[in-house]
């Protein structure tokens, strides 16, 4: 032993770098290279689906709207004062009632008719 207590006759150690990590065979370099292009070939093709389907549900949705506001002009049109004279006259009336005052029709549908829809104090509020 030389005196440095490593016994390779005094010759100082020096930390070698690690030996190169051997060549990646060019077989499975490739074989790599089609999975991961599968890959995302994969997730391309269910987002563009994902997509899709989404654009089909919209126009369907849409579709649906139309349809129902179709319907909603309609009957709105239906209920003319040809087709239902008694029904636009009732109308008519609530809604004179609602103008002159708002709480007499909503006491009279509380029972006003016996009551006359008046407070003690007359002034037509509860």
């Amino acid at each position: 032993m030389n005196g440095n207590g490593n016994g390779n006759g005094g010759i100082p150690v020096v930390n070698a770098p690690p030996p190169p990590a051997p060549a990646p065979d060019p077989r499975q370099a490739a074989q790599l290279d089609r999975s991961d292009k599968e890959a995302a070939r994969q997730e391309y093709l269910s987002a563009t689906n994902a997509h899709e389907k989404t654009l089909e549900n919209v126009r369907r949705l849409r579709q649906k709207k139309e349809e129902y506001n179709a319907n909603i002009r309609n009957l709105t049109d239906s209920m003319d004062g040809e087709s239902c004279p008694e029904k636009k006259e009732g109308l008519a009336g609530l809604y004179q009632k609602a103008k002159k005052d708002p709480h007499e029709l909503s006491q009279e549908g509380e029972g006003g008719a016996e009551g006359g829809g008046k407070s003690e104090n007359g002034d037509g509020r509860r």
